[in-house]
């Protein structure tokens, strides 16, 4: 007799819903719903014996992929989540084996995992049918994540910008975001197509959410990497030979860069939640003098001494190279302020020109209850 699975938060239901929503889930997504070793090896071991999950390896690439019989439960237990994850061609019910496709469905599931983790609603019984009715319900609940495939409903924009990396959509109570996941390399990056997805993106949110932040607003990007040591290669990249990997091409106003780890989940949380951001921000400023102009580049304060102070917690790539370079071309140093565990990537980005200041991780992380 088939067993019946019951829809829940339980390790294997969020392995299995991951799944689910990307089509083949990576190990590093695995490892983070499951942190324990011990206790992921046991709950993917079960998923096997069941029948619910298999391995997929090709090309040197090992993930995961849902069974027949886990789709068909998961269809049967909860249609409005899943039954249009598993019906005709979607990319979701196929089985790719180029490696480029399963590389997407990796890196889309390591954001879906992260998204989870975060409480951001991924599922379609949890968000409105935003790009399918072109409206959101006034008593939508946010943050929302609403992946690339999900975006393509808008039909003639979605075509427009088909070559766009992005991996999806997120909204937050003031601020939405085009999500990246450049995994523990550079990605490619096409420079045109970005463009054309932050402003035709920007334009949609602003007019159809009826969210009165979003107005006039133009998208943010959060790019997630596998870890802090890539920063500094994201900030240093002109794009390689042919000018196809990802460089800061001046597309977005604010990216922020996230790793794939807890502490990335945190500035996450802080990115989501405008009150702990400046509660943060009036501890900080608490121990500086006001900012005062100095030219046009980015910073937040100074010291007292009169040098400018850049707030870097959140690890805005745009905002560090303005900071770096405004300091540079005035000869000037500086502080920056940011967590332990982005301190040493901001010191081989900045040099000897910008004192790093750490904030405790952890401290931070009690005192602001995420």
């Amino acid at each position: 007799m088939r067993r019946s699975m019951q829809l829940g938060t339980s390790a294997k239901d969020q392995v299995l819903a991951a799944t689910a929503l990307c089509g083949e889930l990576s190990p590093l997504a695995a490892s983070r719903l499951v942190p324990s070793q011990s206790y992921r090896y046991h709950v993917l071991e079960d998923l096997l014996k069941a029948k619910l999950l298999r391995p997929y390896r090709r090309d040197k690439v090992k993930g995961y992929r849902l069974t027949r019989r886990a789709k068909d439960q998961l269809a049967e237990q909860g249609p409005d989540r899943y039954a249009a994850l598993f019906c005709g061609c979607v990319r979701t019910n196929s089985y790719a084996s180029e490696l480029p496709r399963r590389l997407r469905m990796h890196r889309l599931g390591e954001i879906i995992a992260m998204m989870m983790l975060c409480g951001v609603h991924v599922f379609r019984d949890e968000k409105a049918d935003l790009f399918g009715t072109h409206t959101l319900p006034q008593d939508s609940q946010l943050p929302a994540f609403y992946p690339a495939r999900e975006v393509q409903a808008l039909g003639d924009v979605a075509i427009k910008i088909k070559n766009a990396r992005m991996t999806g959509v997120l909204l937050a109570p003031k601020h939405f975001y085009l999500v990246y996941n450049t995994g523990g390399t550079l990605m490619r990056w096409a420079p045109a197509s970005e463009l054309r997805a932050r402003t035709l993106l920007s334009e949609f949110l602003g007019r159809h959410t009826g969210v009165a932040d979003y107005a006039g607003q133009t998208a943010a990007a959060i790019l997630v990497g596998d870890s802090m040591e890539l920063a500094p290669v994201l900030l240093q990249s002109r794009g390689g030979g042919k000018r196809q990997l990802f460089y800061l091409d001046g597309t977005f106003a604010q990216m922020y860069y996230l790793p794939d780890t807890p502490q990335g989940d945190a500035i996450l949380h802080l990115l989501l939640e405008p009150g702990r951001q400046s509660a943060l921000h009036a501890a900080i400023q608490s121990t500086l003098q006001p900012k005062a102009p100095q030219g046009n580049f980015a910073y937040d304060a100074q010291d007292e001494q009169g040098r400018p102070v850049l707030f870097a917690w959140d690890f805005d790539l745009v905002r560090i190279q303005s900071f770096a370079l405004g300091l540079g071309s005035r000869a000037l140093t500086g502080t920056a302020i940011a967590f332990d565990f982005q301190a040493d990537a901001l010191r081989q980005i900045f040099g000897d020109r910008v004192a790093v200041r750490s904030l405790s991780f952890e401290r931070t992380r009690r005192l602001l209850g995420i």
